[in-house]
Parts: structure tokens; C-alpha cells; sequence
């Protein structure tokens, strides 16, 4: 909409590219809030993952290969 109306001027334009253009910085400020949460949690998760695994060696091991066959089993079935 900014860049349909550019070419025109007029004070009701002008105080509405203001205001769209204000609702867009605090679009992408709440975005990037939004991001930095997930990849905090992200990494939370992994970091969890890799502790447990650590630990639990022999039991992620059979995890992982329970994992693997459900998923064989699902493709073959295809």
C-alpha cells in the first residue's frame, strides 16, 4: 500500500504512511522478540537433549532405533 501511494501526497496519506509505517516497526520489533524466544528455547531443548543423552546412553541408543523402525516400517508400507 506504501508503494501503490508513494507518488501521491496529501495530508490523510501522509499521516496514513506514518501510522502503517509506524504498525510495521512494531511488527517486526515484536518479530524479532518472537525469534530470539524460539531459538532461547531452542537451545534450551537441545542442550537438555544432549545432557540426557550423555547420561542415558544405552536407553537413547534403543530409542533411536525404536525410532528408526516405526519409520521403516511406515515407508515400506507406501
Amino acid at each position: 500500500m506504501l508503494k501503490l501511494t508513494a507518488d501521491q501526497q496529501g495530508g490523510k496519506l501522509d499521516d496514513l504512511r506514518a501510522r502503517i509505517g509506524d504498525r510495521v516497526a512494531v511488527a517486526k520489533d515484536r518479530l524479532a522478540d518472537a525469534e530470539a524466544a524460539i531459538v532461547d528455547s531452542g537451545k534450551k531443548a537441545v542442550r537438555v537433549t544432549d545432557d540426557y543423552v550423555h547420561e542415558n546412553p544405552w536407553q537413547s541408543v534403543g530409542v533411536a532405533a525404536g525410532v528408526a523402525f516405526l519409520l521403516g516400517l511406515l515407508v515400506s508400507r507406501r
